[in-house]
């Protein structure tokens, strides 16, 4: 993502976004909407890390799912379809905000997104993957 960032700003010109244009989804209420208008650089900067650290939570599902099952692709496949389906039961019940799919796309499509949902998600997902990894690995006669 850094390298498609920069690749991306070599090429465009940089232009400080304007609240005014209306040329963006971020409103105040958005996550991080103050950083975004007066220092957009940081806040991509910020989103970059925070999407690689959530991401790389999300894809540790994979190795719960792996001691599950012996297929190699089923692994692979998982974390993405548990992410579609999560979306599309959080656009359901209109609760975009506690969607990942909101949360990872830096123009925020859902307003209301909170930090505490991200620190859910960063906590939550890898300690219950790994609890479901050793539970299952302790049951098993081979090291």
């Amino acid at each position: 993502m850094f390298f498609d960032f920069a690749g991306t700003a070599l090429y465009l010109p940089l232009v400080r976004p304007e609240a005014l244009t209306n040329l963006y989804g971020i409103s105040n209420r958005s996550l991080m909407a103050h950083l975004f208008y007066h220092k957009p650089l940081q806040y991509t900067v910020i989103y970059i890390i925070m999407d690689a650290l959530l991401v790389g939570a999300w894809e540790i599902i994979a190795l719960a799912v792996s001691v599950a099952t012996r297929n190699p692709l089923q692994p692979a496949l998982f974390p993405f379809l548990l992410y579609l389906l999560l979306y599309f039961i959080c656009n359901w019940l209109q609760m975009d905000s506690v969607s990942l799919f909101a949360i990872l796309l830096p123009f925020q499509p859902a307003v209301n997104v909170k930090w505490v949902t991200i620190a859910i998600y960063f906590l939550a997902v890898p300690i219950g993957s790994m609890t479901m990894y050793f539970l299952k690995r302790n049951k098993s006669d081979v090291l």
